[in-house]
């Protein structure tokens, strides 16, 4: 068979656009657009990355809380598990227990519970929670650890919560000796 220009209906075809010279752009152009838009997913992914860490060091903080906790209950009722003929379960929790402890510690993490430290090295680690004051304290110091501190190797993932114990205020160390202008004491109730 054979074609001629006449047999062929142009009609059929659609005109291509033409190109915009004007707008064709350079190879380094490209180059820089295609590696700013490389550096944007990974400055994405890095952001998701760190995210995801600190959601796993959070959660990773959290267990160590319960290992805590976990701790304090069985210590606080193994006379009343023991009285009960429970001795088996009380060994068997305290061992799985252990166990976390031991977890926790290859992994490079430490479950702080720093009861009798001075307040001069718990400050920066702690939330203090509550103050008591009394005459059997002679100095600042934690007196009970509601939250352990939590960290690896060096650095805080979790700041403890604790209760603090101090000394009854000194009257010599408040103006006046604790003593208001006309010889009362400061906390004596004005009619």
């Amino acid at each position: 068979m054979h074609c001629s220009p006449d047999q062929t209906a142009w009609s059929l075809f659609e005109k291509r656009q033409e190109l915009d010279t004007g707008k064709v752009s350079k190879p380094e152009a490209e180059l820089a657009s295609a590696l700013r838009k490389s550096h944007d997913r990974l400055s994405g992914l890095e952001l998701d990355a760190a995210a995801n860490e600190k959601r796993r060091l959070d959660t990773i903080a959290g267990l160590g809380v319960l290992v805590h906790h976990l701790e304090r209950s069985l210590d606080e009722h193994e006379p009343a598990l023991l009285d009960a003929g429970l001795s088996k379960i009380h060994d068997h929790l305290k061992h799985i227990k252990d166990r976390f402890r031991q977890e926790f510690q290859a992994a490079g993490i430490n479950i702080i519970a720093p009861v009798d430290w001075p307040y001069s090295t718990v400050s920066e680690l702690v939330k203090v929670e509550s103050w008591l004051q009394g005459e059997e304290y002679d100095r600042e110091v934690v007196i009970d650890v509601l939250d352990p501190i939590i960290q690896c190797e060096n650095t805080i993932l979790r700041r403890g919560r604790v209760l603090m114990g101090g000394p009854l205020p000194d009257e010599r160390s408040e103006p006046n000796g604790g003593k208001n202008e006309e010889g009362d004491t400061n906390d004596a109730v004005q009619e």
